[in-house]
């Protein structure tokens, strides 16, 4: 065997010519030791930081809706959370009136399982709020507090994991 013969932590040889696993040490390598002074410079391996892209939707829930005075709109159907893990929402009011934004939390797109106030009552007419998806399927309501004047409303959520 070329270079110099490798110690076990027992103090017997390890790799030796009577040995089956005959080991060449590598140019560089130190001789006593074995050890091969290498440097990493690639790998395979997809690293964290490394993100390709991000998943994300945005859902159009009240599009000019007209509410009446004092009067709630849910959103028509169900929308599909399942492959995201947060909720933006946006709310726009033609006036700075008082408002107020639900959203309702589903496991089965039918029944209610959780409500979520993300806009307590607040008279400006933009107003935005994020929270983590709580179920795989969320629905919105939101609420005209104006008690004499009817307003055109509309609700933007965006999805994004």
């Amino acid at each position: 065997m070329s270079g110099g013969t490798l110690y076990a932590s027992n103090g017997k040889e390890q790799f030796t010519s009577a040995n089956p696993a005959i080991v060449q040490l590598a140019n560089g390598a130190d001789p006593t030791t074995g050890v091969l002074k290498i440097k990493i410079d690639s790998t395979d391996i997809q690293i964290p930081i490394q993100i390709q892209s991000r998943l994300n939707t945005v859902i159009q829930t009240h599009n000019n809706t007209l509410l009446a005075p004092n009067a709630w709109s849910e959103s028509s159907g169900w929308q599909d959370a399942s492959k995201f893990d947060k909720l933006g929402l946006n709310m726009l009011n033609d006036a700075s009136t008082s408002s107020q934004l639900y959203v309702y939390w589903s496991y089965d797109q039918s029944t209610k399982h959780g409500l979520e106030q993300l806009m307590p009552a607040n008279t400006s007419n933009l107003r935005s709020a994020i929270t983590d998806v709580k179920a795989p399927y969320f629905k919105i309501a939101i609420l005209n507090g104006d008690t004499t004047t009817a307003h055109t409303m509309n609700v933007f959520a965006y999805l994004k994991a």
